[in-house]
């Protein structure tokens, strides 16, 4: 009687111990940079959501021929905050108040009309407005101008070298903000270090 040698598939004790202490290194060095990848990609995310809400109130302003408001809002219906990572909101503002006066609800000619509403950042992250004349709200002119000059800048808890900006010129022209330098901060619109409170 022939007896088959039987073949064992697997790992032995010292092999899978060997394997999970591979993987436990090659993941503590992975994760780190995942992380810094998401923290990243969710600036980056939120800058281009912002960017988004200032371009269509840009071209709402010169279509509808009013003026139209971005203004910092914690409830989504008024503009009641400086606190921009609680939340903005865009609409053509008739009599230029920065007020969203009660209207129809169906955006007719000649009253106020919302046109979007943004939720809070995530994250823990922070929006900012500096240099403009009033930090709570910009107004787009029917010609699509600003009345003033300024910088919008988003931070997370790393701090200003990692901080996304854009800049808004009174021509009415949004760039994302670059550094002018070396020491990989990005500028505002006076050309210097943007800040994170």
């Amino acid at each position: 009687m022939w007896f088959k040698k039987q073949h064992n598939f697997g790992f032995t004790l010292i092999e899978l111990l060997i394997s999970i202490a591979l993987a436990a290194v090659i993941l503590t060095q992975a994760v780190p940079s995942f992380n810094t990848l998401v923290q990243n990609n969710r600036l980056i995310a939120q800058k281009n959501e912002f960017l988004s809400s200032l371009n269509l109130a840009r071209s709402e302003a010169i279509k509808r021929g009013v003026r139209v408001t971005v203004c910092a809002s914690s409830n989504q219906t008024s503009c009641n905050s400086t606190d921009w990572e609680k939340g903005w909101i865009v609409f053509s503002d008739v009599n230029a108040d920065v007020t969203l006066d009660a209207g129809s609800g169906a955006c007719s000619e000649g009253e106020d009309c919302l046109l979007r509403v943004a939720m809070g950042l995530i994250g823990g992250n922070t929006l900012t407005a500096s240099h403009f004349s009033n930090t709570m709200f910009i107004q787009y002119t029917p010609r699509g101008e600003l009345d003033s000059a300024g910088t919008f800048t988003f931070c997370d808890q790393r701090g200003a070298k990692h901080a996304q900006a854009t800049n808004l010129y009174t021509v009415g022209r949004a760039v994302s903000a670059s550094d002018s330098g070396t020491d990989s901060i990005v500028n505002d619109v006076q050309n210097e270090n943007v800040v994170c409170l």
